[in-house]
């Protein structure tokens, strides 16, 4: 059994086997092989009523040039990968031996280093910034987009 699309934010997430669960948030119902659709397989990512793979086709794309992997940001604020990238992505991990979980945060921005001194974890409510010797500060985000925090993380300081 596997889950056809990787996603970094879980809260919002409803997972299910079937349709017919969708409403049902956070639930993972392992698939009965004799009962199920020939076309289901493996479990399904809900978010909003609708599978990512639908979300998809509305959602802003983004390419990593590195992995040639492709991922979606939903709401402007949720990048998940699904299908075939999110397999690659997996099994590319795996040869590698990285947590793919991070990788994606990596790959997506949810995770970055400034600089060598700092690391950014980006989260929907808000980024910290956390430098080596343990201090850090907390910048609420929240009412920015996922492009508008990029570009934010991008732009050097000017001294």
């Amino acid at each position: 059994m596997g889950i056809t699309g990787i996603g970094m934010n879980y809260y919002y997430n409803s997972i299910s086997a079937y349709p017919c669960n969708k409403n049902r948030a956070g639930q993972l119902c392992p698939q009965n092989q004799d009962t199920a659709p020939q076309e289901q397989t493996g479990l399904q990512t809900w978010y909003g009523g609708k599978r990512l793979e639908e979300w998809a086709s509305e959602d802003p794309k983004y390419t990593d040039a590195k992995t040639g992997c492709s991922w979606y940001v939903r709401d402007g604020k949720h990048p998940y990968m699904i299908g075939e990238d999110a397999v690659k992505f997996k099994k590319m991990c795996q040869e590698q031996g990285e947590p793919w979980l991070k990788k994606f945060a990596e790959m997506t921005g949810i995770i970055q280093y400034p600089d060598d001194d700092s690391a950014a974890y980006v989260g929907t409510n808000g980024t910290v910034i956390i430098s080596k010797d343990g201090s850090g500060r907390f910048v609420d985000t929240s009412s920015l987009s996922y492009d508008m925090i990029m570009d934010l993380l991008k732009n050097p300081s000017i001294s």
